[in-house]
């Protein structure tokens, strides 16, 4: 997930939460442009987690799902950072050697199934 969407994500999360709490939080996103991404994912993580047990506290267990999601996927995020997550398509290669008593067996079956002899000849 890209960082805009995931910031976006928290601000609609703390909105959420000004229902839950009425003392309003002090926003420390005035420094983002000078933390490294390591950094800034562990603030957000700390704001979520905030934001997390307010919504448990108050009993919207809804917002705290949505909580938990986020940090999921902030701990995902971080992960394919690293290199730790490779998301890449993994392609498995099966390579099959019948005896040929096996072999005979499964084309009888084959051919029993799909009617023996029914082929057209050219």
């Amino acid at each position: 997930m890209k960082r805009p969407p995931l910031e976006k994500r928290v601000r609609a999360l703390e909105i959420q939460s000004t229902a839950v709490t009425a003392k309003p939080q002090p926003s420390r996103r005035s420094g983002l442009k000078s933390c490294s991404t390591s950094d800034l994912l562990e603030e957000l993580r700390a704001d979520v987690w905030k934001i997390k047990e307010r919504a448990e506290a108050a009993g919207d267990e809804r917002l705290a799902l949505h909580c938990v999601r986020l940090l999921f996927e902030s701990v995902e995020f971080e992960a394919k950072l690293r290199g730790e997550l490779d998301d890449r398509p993994q392609t498995n290669v099966l390579n099959v050697n019948f005896d040929p008593a096996i072999a005979v067996r499964m084309a009888q079956t084959y051919l029993a199934r799909h009617g023996a002899g029914e082929q057209e000849t050219k």
